[in-house]
């Protein structure tokens, strides 16, 4: 077996250890059978069209981010890669105490790639801000609904 291979293996199983830890402190801390309780009464249909919405995300703001480093030359990295890259960001700014460790790993995944820090730091707040926006106009969007609907359907707003 080559070294880059085991390399491959030994790194797999460190992260599969860390997540496994991760995830049975979690539960230890929570309760494992309050975890399965909640899990078990939630309706399955709507876990699953959350699942479906969240992976639909992940997968727009992986292609959103690419665009935006081709838009800075940045064209060596392909979609899967990105979209590795993006997920691990996300798994450490939730289980990290602050939310910019993950945008902090992102960025240094992707120097080697682009011009530098200032070129990978840019892209990921880009992002970010991009991503605050869309949230923003959702946001805005909702509140005009409420008032809408509080304006010309009283008796439907709640």
């Amino acid at each position: 077996m080559s070294e880059s291979r085991a390399r491959t293996k030994i790194a797999f199983a460190f992260k599969l250890t860390v997540s496994a830890t991760l995830l049975g402190l979690l539960l230890w801390k929570l309760g494992s059978r309050q975890v399965l309780e909640t899990i078990s009464g939630a309706r399955k249909e709507l876990l699953l069209v959350a699942l479906l919405a969240l992976i639909g995300q992940t997968a727009l703001s992986t292609l959103k981010w690419r665009i935006l480093l081709r838009e800075q030359g940045v064209n060596g990295l392909g979609y899967p890669i990105l979209l590795k890259i993006y997920l691990v960001g996300n798994f450490i700014n939730l289980f990290m105490p602050s939310m910019v460790v993950g945008d902090a790993y992102r960025a240094a995944q992707l120097r080697p790639h682009a011009s530098g820090w200032q070129g990978a730091l840019s892209s990921v707040l880009v992002d970010r801000a991009t991503g605050l926006g869309a949230l923003l106009f959702i946001g805005l969007l909702g509140m005009l609904h409420m008032h809408a609907t509080a304006l010309f359907l009283p008796g439907l707003a709640g």
